[in-house]
């Protein structure tokens, strides 16, 4: 994941969180490594031939920019370079999929996908 609406407190500059979580959980922050390390060794130690398959898909009514005030403060380049690849509006629907499959089961083993907020999903406009 990019980031998560769960993970150790006290890492943030942001008070609302250490206020919730009471700071940094030195506990749950070695819980969590040491199980990151864990799936590591055990896909390392598991690994088999795979197929990747990247596709790109559009979502109609999705991909509003949630904060135009803090798009804004993009620097221009950028700015210009998302608004002519989004038909010149602050949204952005494409979404993009990652797919492994087994070579052997052609069954799929991960998927992952890339795409923002469906904010638009259930705010028209």
């Amino acid at each position: 994941a990019q980031h998560t609406h769960s993970g150790p407190g006290g890492y943030h500059t942001f008070l609302l969180y250490y206020v919730t979580n009471f700071g940094f959980g030195q506990a749950h922050f070695e819980l969590l490594v040491d199980r990151i390390m864990e799936a590591i060794e055990e896909a390392h130690s598991t690994r088999r031939p795979h197929n990747l398959y990247i596709s790109e898909h559009q979502l109609e009514h999705t991909g509003r920019q949630r904060s135009a005030e803090a798009f804004l403060k993009n620097p221009e380049w950028e700015r210009v370079e998302f608004l002519k690849q989004n038909n010149n509006e602050m949204k952005n629907t494409k979404m993009t999929v990652v797919r492994l499959e087994d070579s052997n089961t052609t069954k799929n083993t991960a998927v992952w996908s890339f795409f923002c907020h469906t904010y638009d999903q259930f705010h028209p406009g």
